[in-house]
């Protein structure tokens, strides 16, 4: 395992970014590095443990204690925040949401890579791939709403939104191209079809529920638009895994 070091780089980061956060204090700075270090610090760990299971599996004792250590970072990273700031209702809301979004992340990628590799029954694998894309798509409905007005008094920023929404979409671009890779031949067209439906209903109630009053996208151009787009990328971002898959596919029967 010579680029084992990898497996070590999310806990650096993430305490070089409370860091940066501990002495920056105030300033709309903090919420993109608050964004990098909870919500995509775990999707990079978690796929760097899901490369090196794929060719060592759990044999090797580094990958096992990775992902402990990364968990028993955000736990003294975020105790040593809420002793520097004494602030502890958010320290235990942002830990909460810290742990939740690893574990997700942890599940979801690391599944996938288990889900693809073994012979498990096709109705069972049919199973787990919805349930995630259901919570997927729910989590991207929910979170810029959910998140905005509390980072926004935290952070005392405005326009919170226009930084969740992207990033919450990048999120689900990358779960669409793990589901693309996932998906089986089988009715593989209806399964597209579905899983545009469902983006395209997530993206517009995301964007319906930041408004205030709330205003359905379709009634203005500028929504509608961006919902339109938004829905395509991350629906390309599947097709591109299912491309990928059957490149896959053909490489081990040549």
């Amino acid at each position: 395992m010579k680029r084992s070091f990898l497996l070590f780089i999310s806990p650096i980061l993430v305490l070089f970014c409370s860091l940066i956060m501990w002495l920056i204090e105030v300033g709309s700075a903090i919420l993109p590095i608050w964004l990098f270090r909870d919500l995509c610090i775990p999707i990079i760990h978690f796929s760097i443990v899901s490369q090196f299971i794929k060719k060592y599996s759990f044999k090797n004792g580094k990958i096992i204690f990775a992902i402990l250590l990364y968990v028993v970072t955000i736990v003294v990273n975020m105790v040593m925040l809420g002793l520097l700031k004494k602030n502890g209702g958010q320290i235990l809301f942002f830990s909460a949401f810290n742990a939740l979004w690893a574990i997700i992340c942890g599940l979801v990628i690391i599944g996938h890579s288990m889900i693809v590799r073994t012979n498990i029954s096709k109705t069972i694998i049919g199973g787990i791939v919805t349930v995630e894309a259901l919570l997927a798509l729910a989590s991207n409905a929910m979170l810029t709403w959910i998140l905005s007005p509390i980072l926004a008094a935290s952070f005392a920023i405005d326009d919170v939104e226009l930084l969740i929404l992207p990033l919450s979409a990048i999120i689900l671009c990358l779960f669409s191209y793990l589901l693309g890779i996932t998906l089986t031949q089988h009715h593989i067209g209806w399964k597209l079809f579905a899983w545009l439906i469902g983006v395209t209903m997530s993206v517009f109630v995301s964007l319906w529920l930041i408004g205030s009053p709330h205003i359905l996208p379709y009634t203005d151009a500028t929504l509608t638009t961006i919902g339109i787009v938004v829905s395509i990328i991350i629906f390309v971002c599947s097709v591109i895994g299912v491309i990928q898959r059957k490149r896959g596919m053909i490489v081990q029967a040549d």
